[in-house]
């Protein structure tokens, strides 16, 4: 009975333990709301093109379980869905590859129920700012988000 109760204890203690503790440090940086401040697309065949108006009415709260929301000021739909962070491994100008982290989120609007991705590659976040990019293939996204 003793043991049965030891188990027990032990049991809750370890699954009682607060998630957070298991977060990277990007993925700790990354838990807040945020809006976009600056964003830029550089098409592969063209000229550079701020595409800020495209982005600025979107809020998005990143929560430490995981999930995460963004909100259409303007329109009112809120998407909801999952996050993670990968490491991956980018080719470099002089063939060897490099190593970097990738913010990945998959969510579907309440409204539209419509499911969109949002990819940040080669992210850099402080306590204030997240830094990132993302290729299309088309051209290049820069991203840049303040903390709200």
């Amino acid at each position: 009975m003793k043991t049965s109760l030891l188990f027990l204890l032990t049991g809750l203690l370890l699954f009682s333990c607060d998630q957070s503790q298991k977060l990277t440090y990007t993925e700790r940086k990354l838990i807040g709301e945020w809006e976009y401040d600056k964003v830029e697309y550089f098409p592969n065949w063209g000229f550079k093109e701020n595409q800020t108006n495209e982005f600025e009415q979107y809020q998005i709260e990143i929560l430490k379980d995981f999930t995460i929301t963004m909100q259409n000021t303007m329109t009112g739909e809120i998407y909801s869905g999952v996050w993670e962070v990968n490491i991956i491994s980018l080719p470099s100008s002089n063939g060897n590859s490099q190593v970097a982290e990738e913010f990945i989120a998959s969510l579907s609007g309440n409204i539209s129920g419509d499911v969109i991705q949002i990819i940040w590659e080669n992210i850099a976040v402080d306590n204030s700012r997240i830094r990132a990019d993302h290729d299309d293939k088309q051209g290049i996204f820069y991203y840049k988000l303040k903390k709200l």
